[in-house]
């Protein structure tokens, strides 16, 4: 009788489980909204410095993310920089108004470019049509408040679709993007290694087990997830060679990794860890996670591992078999 009421326990928990990852199980339509913002000619000056924000390779981490998920079956819309024009925070929020997702749909924005933290608060940088000079910090501060998408929109336009909603974002500074998420690995402890400059792989996992078990509701919405690039005072990087035939050149590091988890061969993708079929949000991370750490020797001291905060659930990013 002991055992049966221990088999019933389990038996309960895993149902609860299931039933838990279910409500999160893509049933109706997927989307993707995916930007890569280049910065072809922003550049400005503050007390006589200069500043160039161009980026090499967003563009193309852009459009192959896009077609990667297009393979998953999701609706992708690309936002492009183009020498004709720029891409501005109102096109970004119009792009999302256009999606009008319903209640079962899912919803995927990816984002390459620039991050930043300005007086606590998280933005994405836009782009200028001109040159802009600044007698101090604080008035580039307050041009960036006016001009540029701050997390707080972002999300409140995510909330208002109503549908689960995951953010890659392959920018600095972008980790702990939901403010005072107690899931971000951000706010959570990062084990690190005697002597050595860089985290065990080891902990990053274990702080995935942290973040997929926090048993108490502690952010609003719970149907928004934020997985970054790099935390929130760190690095994120572009154009590093990590094999032999030049991979990973031609992309920031993070968009480089998520593809190759996206990948599928054999039949399975990369970051299926199970092999079932079913591509989850952790399964990617990890397979990201093994990414750097397989190659953190060509990172040096930048070497800053992918962060996540939201949703304390896990999601499906795609079935594909």
């Amino acid at each position: 009788m002991k055992y049966l009421l221990i088999l019933l326990t389990v038996l309960s928990t895993l149902s609860c489980q299931l039933d838990s990852l279910a409500d999160y199980t893509p049933k109706g339509n997927r989307y993707a909204l995916v930007i890569g913002v280049q910065y072809e000619g922003y550049e400005f000056t503050i007390d006589d410095e200069h500043y160039n924000l161009k980026l090499s390779y967003t563009e193309a981490d852009a459009i192959a993310l896009g077609n990667a998920l297009e393979s998953y079956g999701y609706d992708v819309t690309k936002l492009l920089s183009s020498s004709e024009s720029v891409i501005e925070k109102d096109a970004i929020l119009d792009a999302l108004k256009v999606i009008s997702p319903k209640s079962e749909d899912q919803v995927i924005f990816f984002f390459a470019g620039h991050g930043e933290i300005i007086r606590g608060e998280h933005y994405l940088l836009m782009e200028r049509e001109t040159d802009s000079s600044f007698g101090s910090w604080d008035d580039w501060y307050e041009n960036v408040k006016k001009n540029d998408l701050s997390a707080t929109e972002l999300l409140s336009e995510l909330e208002q679709l109503g549908v689960p909603a995951i953010l890659l974002i392959d920018a600095c500074y972008t980790g702990g993007f939901i403010p005072d998420d107690p899931h971000s690995h951000d706010r959570l402890e990062i084990w690190w290694d005697e002597g050595n400059s860089f985290p065990k792989a080891e902990s990053i996992r274990r702080s995935i087990d942290t973040f997929f078990s926090f048993p108490d509701k502690t952010y609003e919405p719970e149907n928004i997830w934020v997985m970054s690039a790099s935390g929130s005072g760190e690095w994120a990087m572009e154009g590093l060679v990590f094999g032999k035939d030049g991979e990973g050149g031609d992309h920031g590091a993070f968009t480089y990794f998520m593809l190759e988890g996206l990948k599928k061969t054999d039949g399975f993708a990369v970051g299926d860890a199970n092999r079932d079929g079913v591509l989850l949000l952790s399964e990617l991370y990890g397979s990201i996670i093994d990414g750097f750490k397989d190659n953190k020797s060509l990172f040096g001291s930048d070497l800053h591992y992918p962060r996540l905060s939201g949703s304390s659930r896990d999601i499906i990013l795609g079935k594909y078999r």
